[in-house]
């Protein structure tokens, strides 16, 4: 059996660099802005406006993030069961990298199909936990418009 490869190609290694250049500056733009945004206002609001506050952030992140790995990992496990190889054809690499086949790359799909349902079902129970942790103070008017 002979071992292939992917070979990077110039273009893929822009491509990558830029997309990491991307996030990167996303993750600056978030702590050098949104965070003491979200510091100010939970010192000035009134207690039951930081809670709603606190408790919409909390809800967005535990809802957010787990779709970004969801809406990433399924179609990539439903890939590589399909193609039944890693990376899959056409795939953007940094340095030669050997291609997998298998019982590697099932094992690999099986994962992140696993990782999938696990983090939506992590992310939903995050949700619950955080609406009864952080339900309304005692004499704060529910506001359903809001919640």
């Amino acid at each position: 059996m002979t071992d292939d490869f992917i070979d990077p190609t110039p273009e893929d290694r822009r491509k990558l660099l830029w997309l990491i250049a991307v996030a990167v500056m996303l993750g600056a733009a978030v702590t050098y802005w949104l965070l003491p945004w979200f510091r100010t206002q939970m010192q000035v609001l009134p207690p039951c406006e930081a809670v709603r506050l606190a408790r919409g952030v909390i809800t967005a992140m535990l809802l957010g993030l787990p779709l970004i790995v969801v809406l990433w990992a399924l179609p990539l496990a439903l890939r590589l069961w399909r193609v039944g190889q890693f990376p899959l054809p056409g795939a953007w690499v940094l340095r030669r990298t050997r291609i997998q086949r298998g019982r590697a790359v099932q094992v690999r799909a099986v994962t992140l199909l696993v990782l999938s349902v696990l983090t939506a079902v992590l992310a939903i129970w995050g949700v619950v936990s955080v609406r009864s942790v952080l339900s309304d103070l005692p004499g704060c008017a529910t506001n359903t418009a809001v919640d």
